[in-house]
């Protein structure tokens, strides 16, 4: 992964995230300042910048670095279901229940079920092995504040991933605020609501989605955007939440009609 930063040390400066080099070098040549770095903080491009050492924990961050979350921790239970597949129904009602139509609520849970297969406590996996954490101890570290850095940290958590520090912050106050684990599947569900509400574009075409690849497409490119939007990664999201639509909308549409019959007869 090559990451377009200003400098490694500060990412707060990231534009974005490639896998492919070339893409990430067009970025950098569009805007100057930034460089192209590989997963270990190295510059690639275009010359190495000045190495900037980060300040301890314990150091006061510069004056125009937004403030810490600095809110002791509550005392919450660690969440109890960390099946994927049992979160699935859990999901799809959550996002009906909010007023989606059955295609808008497939296509974003075959995104979810492409960042986090519905584990709402998953740690990206390159993070693992550089923080020497599992899903489990990440979690908790976060949740009981022996683990400071969930913020600035840039891994991927939750069941969207959520990587960039401003919505990191704001998934950590949300919880904080409601007293649950940074895990817990109900609290998560209700802060993607709260969030997508901003995204004015993603939600107009969700109220009016009429296939599943439509739907898929706006979470994935406007809301999600992942490094990869290739049309075969598209396709692939849109696979899952096909599969979701047929397992759950088709049983409800079955269950209608045979209502329906009945009323009638």
């Amino acid at each position: 992964m090559y990451r377009v930063r200003k400098t490694w040390a500060d990412a707060s400066s990231q534009i974005g995230a490639y896998n492919d080099l070339g893409n990430a070098k067009k970025i950098v040549d569009e805007n100057t300042g930034f460089y192209v770095f590989d997963d270990d903080g190295k510059a690639v491009y275009p010359v190495a910048p000045p190495v900037i050492t980060p300040p301890p924990v314990d150091t006061p961050p510069p004056a125009d670095t937004p403030p810490p979350v600095d809110t002791p921790p509550p005392v919450v239970t660690p969440p109890q279901n960390q099946t994927g597949s049992g979160n699935e129904k859990t999901i799809w009602d959550f996002l009906k229940m909010k007023g989606f139509n059955d295609f808008a609520t497939a296509g974003i849970m075959g995104n979810i079920f492409a960042e986090s297969a519905f584990l709402p406590n998953i740690l990206e996996n390159k993070y693992k092995k550089k923080l020497d954490l599992t899903n489990d101890s990440y979690t908790a570290g976060v949740d009981n504040g022996t683990y400071t850095n969930f913020v600035r940290d840039a891994a991927g958590y939750g069941l969207v991933q959520w990587t960039y520090w401003s919505r990191k912050e704001k998934l950590l106050n949300f919880a904080r605020s409601k007293q649950k684990s940074i895990g817990d599947l109900e609290m998560q569900l209700e802060f993607f609501w709260s969030e997508i509400q901003g995204f004015t574009s993603v939600m107009n075409k969700l109220r009016t989605a009429t296939s599943v690849l439509f739907a898929s497409n706006a979470i994935m490119l406007e809301y999600e955007r992942p490094a990869d939007q290739s049309e075969a990664a598209r396709n692939k999201r849109a696979g899952f939440g096909q599969v979701y639509f047929s397992k759950y909308a088709m049983t409800t549409t079955s269950a209608a009609n045979t209502s329906d019959g009945n009323e009638k007869t």
